[in-house]
């Protein structure tokens, strides 16, 4: 059961960042991921204090089981965190950032920006990843999905979502996290 301590961790960082995204939605988002870590490994923490010796061969190991809970969660809540929570903000940051960087020193103006980064490029590059990749298929000029498990894939997404942000979609009804930070 104490081998179980980095999950109990885990669960309490996303059960925390949902909580934290949902009751304060105009929180920065770095504050949320923050607190939510930082709850998941007080989980851990507290298993820790309260089994020390978990699992020992004898005292001088005891504290062996514990710092490798705190390791196991650590890699867990960056696996959450930056795999995949905050996977699609990367994203589009990185891609906007090349193309100020490509710009140089002038900038570009919003409508630059939009002209160069709009939704008809965004769409054709994913629908020809996902075409080459195999997700898709294209008959008689329409895209079908190829195989249960992308549709699969995109209903736990949406689940996701559901759970996170209390829509279907970033774009939906409800309270989505705010988009600062």
């Amino acid at each position: 059961m104490f081998v179980l301590s980095p999950l109990a961790g885990l669960g309490a960082c996303v059960a925390v960042h949902v909580v934290v995204s949902r009751v304060a939605p105009a929180l920065p988002r770095a504050w949320g991921v923050i607190a939510s870590v930082l709850a998941g490994a007080g989980v851990v923490v507290a298993q820790a204090l309260r089994f020390p010796h978990a699992g020992a061969a004898g005292p001088a190991d005891g504290w062996g089981y514990p710092l490798a809970w705190g390791l196991t969660y650590l890699a867990l809540a960056y696996t959450y965190v930056f795999g995949f929570f905050n996977v699609s903000e990367t994203a589009r940051r990185l891609r906007l950032l090349v193309e100020l960087l490509d710009a140089g020193p002038r900038g570009l103006s919003l409508d630059e920006i939009l002209g160069a980064y709009n939704a008809r490029m965004i769409v054709e590059a994913r629908l020809r990843r996902m075409l080459a990749g195999g997700q898709l298929a294209r008959a008689d000029g329409r895209y079908v999905i190829r195989g249960a498990l992308v549709l699969s894939l995109a209903k736990l997404l949406v689940m996701g979502k559901l759970v996170l942000l209390g829509a279907p979609s970033e774009f939906g009804a409800g309270s989505p996290p705010s988009r600062q930070a």
